[in-house]
């Protein structure tokens, strides 16, 4: 058996062929979907792009829906920007907490991928708090992919 087939053999053992991402407007998040996106090419894999939509304070069914428009729209416009991994991506934007979107996408994957941000002594509450919700309630594996110093994704 050469290296190639070899290699083929171990990704087909992997089994992924459905990763979810946690996607926002953060470095962190895009690195995350970078990463996501060259194992989803090295495993012939598809991506789910997941942006949880919180319903504003002051809520109105006008506001609400412009929101969503707005961030169906944003993360349409981020995905396309990975285009050149050659692996399909699609978007979508789920109502509710980050943490909570994230684990019941997780329910139809085979993978959940979500950013952390490494800078500093005490990163940010709210991304360590959805990493380690994911990580405690998924339904899958989950990667957490820190943000290397420095990259401004």
């Amino acid at each position: 058996m050469d290296l190639l087939t070899q290699h083929q053999d171990e990704q087909a053992h992997l089994g992924i062929r459905s990763i979810v991402v946690g996607v926002d407007e953060s470095a962190a998040s895009l690195h995350a979907l970078r990463w996501a996106a060259h194992l989803a090419a090295a495993l012939g894999a598809r991506i789910t792009a997941v942006e949880a939509h919180k319903t504003p304070a002051v809520y109105t069914l006008a506001s609400d829906a412009a929101a969503v428009e707005a961030s169906e729209t944003t993360l349409r416009e981020t995905v396309a920007g990975f285009a050149s991994y050659g692996v399909a991506i699609d978007s979508r934007v789920a109502p509710g907490s980050p943490g909570v979107v994230l684990v019941d996408a997780s329910k139809d994957a085979d993978l959940l991928v979500v950013g952390s941000d490494s800078r500093g002594l005490l990163p940010d509450p709210t991304i360590v708090s959805i990493s380690m919700h994911c990580l405690r309630h998924a339904y899958c594996p989950v990667v957490v992919v820190p943000t290397p110093k420095g990259d401004e994704a």
